[in-house]
């Protein structure tokens, strides 16, 4: 996807989606993480901030009745776990010094407020705080000293 990116952006949000989690787990995920930065870094040196936003959790599939809360479940603790690990490895910069993340803090809040039926997608709701959640990182300016 970087081909369509175009040159000269210096600030990049990547959205971390639940698919990676849901199909290989944590580990999988995390992997995945590493090469896009590092490609990201050799084909775009010019980026000078990435911010991760991190994945949203899942809730029971209000459409099929609820009939997946084991695996809603399984996937808030991968979740956790998962977020848990970035949110470290971004404070100790081991994902690299431009990387940071963005913390959307849904496990603390009312799922069924932010989560549309399906239990995956964000509500209305979900994407307002998702925009509001973006615009302070969008508006960041590195220091002028280093």
């Amino acid at each position: 996807m970087l081909e369509y990116l175009p040159r000269g952006v210096e600030k990049l949000v990547i959205h971390v989606g639940p698919t990676d989690i849901a199909r290989g787990g944590f580990s999988a995920s995390l992997a995945a993480l590493r090469r896009m930065l590092d490609r990201i870094r050799q084909m775009r040196p010019e980026v000078s901030a990435i911010f991760l936003s991190l994945p949203l959790p899942r809730g029971p599939n209000r459409r099929r009745r609820g009939n997946n809360h084991r695996f809603a479940w399984w996937f808030k603790q991968e979740l956790s776990r998962h977020n848990d690990i970035v949110r470290q490895l971004c404070h100790e910069n081991k994902l690299g010094t431009c990387v940071r993340f963005i913390f959307h803090a849904f496990e603390e809040l009312p799922l069924r407020r932010f989560l549309a039926l399906d239990g995956l997608h964000p509500s209305v709701q979900g994407v307002e705080l998702l925009t509001q959640h973006f615009r302070a990182p969008l508006s960041w300016r590195p220091p002028l000293w280093s």
